[in-house]
């Protein structure tokens, strides 16, 4: 909004002024204690030439005396100006958190918008506000979920009619309707908190954890996705009935190099540890002596392409893993293989 831009560039302007001023200010104290310091320094050299230090004696030093009387106006201009400076701090205080809270509306107004019918879940902390016009307006029938805290929290109604009924079947049945039925869960997230906590102020943070395990808009739930990261057989690929045992399999290493690394150990029998790259998007390392992993690591870039091997959907193509993106050792890759592609950049042959 440009008239949110103009407050912003006038508050900057405005904190630019004060610490133009403070800063004028600190100079003219600096300076004033300059001179004020040098006329000391004379008044002493002229009282040691005299041999007389009593101001009021009849044959004080006429250039001393006038010195003396220069230098307390300093020390009062130096005390008034401090009084000044201790006011323009404050007014800086000020000018500074107006600038800051006029930052912050037009970051606000900045932010980025949910066009409406483009949402893919509205996740309700609150009953009445989720079953508004605005958030309804977002969602949309064909592609959202809804995942909403039905517990009835009093409004303002209550406050002037005791006897107001709260319209939670109506607001529920609003939802239902702009969602579809199927794809509404309702959670009294708030009650659970409360006898899981003693305290209400977990609720939000629970339903959280609701929505970590509901698959939304076709995709795996994410504490799905997270336990299968972790090497536990989500999707049963085995078909034992046991979705929590360890899933006995890794992404395949194509176009990966791998390197051994010797970490100490005897001539005859080192610590070898082998890395390598696999097209699931880990690096793998491996304990070269038992096959046995020590661990894997997946780059922050490669998370959001989890679903992809890790969902209902997941097959034998090769999405891009850490093998094609690592500027390492470790990297020799050819584009689109699982398409028939052959070709390999001169440069990392």
């Amino acid at each position: 909004m440009k008239s949110r831009e103009n407050l912003v560039r006038l508050k900057q302007f405005q904190v630019n002024e004060k610490r133009r001023q403070l800063l004028q200010l600190d100079m003219m104290i600096a300076e004033f204690e300059r001179m004020a310091g040098d006329l000391e320094y004379q008044i002493a050299a002229e009282e040691k030439k005299s041999g007389i230090a009593d101001v009021n004696h009849f044959a004080y030093p006429t250039f001393a005396k006038a010195a003396r009387q220069r230098s307390d106006n300093l020390q009062v201009s130096i005390r008034e100006l401090k009084v000044q400076q201790d006011a323009a701090e404050l007014a800086l205080e000020e000018a500074e958190a107006e600038f800051a809270k006029a930052s912050a509306l037009e970051e606000r107004d900045n932010a980025v918008r949910v066009a409406a019918g483009d949402a893919d879940l509205l996740l309700g902390c609150d009953l009445v506000v989720s079953a508004a016009e605005d958030p309804l307006a977002k969602v949309n029938i064909e592609r959202s979920h809804a995942i909403v805290n039905d517990f009835e929290s009093p409004t303002a109604a209550f406050t002037r009619d005791p006897d107001a009924v709260f319209p939670a079947e109506a607001m529920k049945a609003r939802i239902r309707e702009e969602v579809g039925a199927d794809k509404t869960a309702f959670v009294d997230a708030t009650a659970i908190a409360t006898a899981l906590l003693g305290d209400a102020i977990a609720a939000n943070l629970l339903l959280l954890g609701v929505v970590s395990n509901v698959a939304v808009s076709g995709r795996p739930a994410v504490g799905d996705l997270v336990d299968w990261a972790y090497g536990h057989d989500v999707l049963d690929e085995n078909g034992n009935n046991d979705s929590t045992e360890a899933r006995k399999d890794m992404g395949d290493p194509l176009h990966s190099r791998p390197a051994t690394v010797i970490y100490g150990g005897p001539a005859d029998d080192p610590d070898l540890t082998l890395y390598a790259t696999t097209n699931d998007g880990y690096l793998q390392a491996v304990n070269a002596q038992t096959g046995a992993e020590l661990w894997a690591f997946v780059p922050r870039v490669m998370l959001d392409r989890i679903d992809e091997l890790g969902g209902q959907d997941a097959d034998n193509h090769h999405p891009w893993g850490w093998a094609w993106a690592g500027n390492t050792p470790l990297r020799l890759w050819k584009r689109y293989a699982w398409l028939g592609g052959v070709r390999t950049p001169p440069s990392h042959a």
